[in-house]
């Protein structure tokens, strides 16, 4: 029953992830109580080169604390805390391999559950006259707490998971559920206004087009792919691909943002100005007339919050952990599903702080922890 009781737990907590913060912290708790009553103690996972790269995050995170910040800032030791805790319960908990299936699907339900009650707030507000006003209007009608861009992370990642068990179930009316989903995640994305979302909707098509070419070519293309986020980063140094970007984002102030940034990283480099000073040591640079500047954003990207913060040292860490689960999929069958997950990190990185939030933190935990030991587990293509 215990056993049970706990696999149930991790389904909802799966489900949760896309609804308000206080759910998924709730269900966490759940969770981590019942997994205390299901451990089975081995050796080997602390021999693993996620646990020894999680430990250097750790301590490199105090040393910097400790030296370089010379402060203290509780915000990245919740990343440190969740990678740790989901490490323990893939690892050393009983789960059946029937649990490892469910979870991509109760994640999927969450999100669909998440994107239907904020659709029917807007018909409910606006009417079903007004379905012109409909694109990019889901802060103004949404009535569950989850931003525009992490609805549009999950949501693209809920239809990776939906096309990947359809694609391989032998199911009479496949074809009509995988429409539909197109369908439903289509409007959603319409609805949220996300470019971003579009452009990940559109690397997961990428990707389910690789997955029917050779095995060589496959892994070929797909690493293009993945390192596309970096060269980038490169790219919008340039200003015509500033001006560009600006123009498909809607405003300047994630350019702003970038010039400024890589002013701040140059000039730090290697160990940065001190992690969770990232904030302040922006704020004292950029124009106090700025939206950005009033508004106290962060980076607005994930690389450049951590190379200001932690400089290359905390980065390299950091995306060592995606680059192990980049390596485990690429030979191992094509891993349709953790592939596309590690591509929307990396091209979500660009336009959003993503760690420096609950849903974004909460999702790149446990999803990277559960694809990189839950999938050990079982034979998903």
């Amino acid at each position: 029953m215990k056993k049970k009781l706990f696999q149930y737990s991790l389904c909802i907590l799966a489900f949760s992830l896309s609804f308000s913060e206080d759910w998924s912290s709730k269900a966490l708790i759940l969770t981590s109580v019942l997994g205390l009553f299901n451990i089975e103690l081995n050796n080997k996972s602390l021999k693993t080169p996620f646990f020894k790269l999680t430990v250097s995050l750790l301590l490199y995170v105090l040393f910097n604390m400790a030296f370089i910040a010379q402060d203290w800032d509780g915000h990245i030791y919740i990343l440190l805390g969740l990678l740790l805790l989901f490490f323990f319960l893939w690892n050393y908990t009983k789960i059946d391999e029937k649990t490892y299936k469910i979870i991509p699907l109760a994640f999927s339900f969450g999100v669909f559950i998440v994107g239907t009650i904020n659709m029917f707030s807007f018909i409910l507000s606006s009417g079903a006259q007004k379905f012109d006003q409909l694109f990019n209007s889901w802060h103004t009608y949404a009535v569950i707490d989850i931003h525009k861009i992490y609805y549009a992370l999950f949501l693209c990642l809920s239809y990776v998971f939906i096309i990947d068990y359809f694609n391989n179930k032998k199911e009479k009316y496949k074809y009509l559920y995988i429409s539909l989903s197109v369908g439903f995640c289509s409007i959603m994305l319409y609805y949220t206004g996300s470019m971003n979302g579009f452009l990940l909707f559109f690397i997961s098509h990428l990707f389910l087009i690789l997955y029917y070419f050779k095995s060589n070519i496959k892994s070929i293309l797909s690493t293009g792919i993945l390192i596309m986020p970096f060269i980038l980063m490169f790219l919008l140094a340039m200003p015509k691909v500033q001006e560009a970007f600006s123009k498909i984002d809607g405003e300047g102030s994630r350019m702003r943002n970038y010039n400024i940034n890589k002013e701040l990283f140059m000039d730090a480099p290697i160990f940065g100005y001190g992690i969770g000073k990232e904030i302040k040591i922006m704020q004292a640079k950029r124009n106090p007339r700025s939206w950005e500047y009033k508004n106290k954003y962060n980076a607005h990207n994930q690389y450049f919050e951590y190379l200001i913060g932690g400089g290359v040292i905390l980065i390299v860490i950091i995306l060592s952990l995606l680059f192990l689960l980049i390596f485990q999929s690429i030979p191992n069958k094509f891993n349709f599903t953790s592939l596309c997950f590690c591509a929307f990190v990396l091209y979500s990185f660009l336009i959003e702080s993503i760690l420096r939030r609950h849903h974004g933190i909460f999702f790149f935990t446990f999803f990277l922890v559960y694809f990189l030991f839950g999938f050990r587990r079982v034979n998903v293509k």
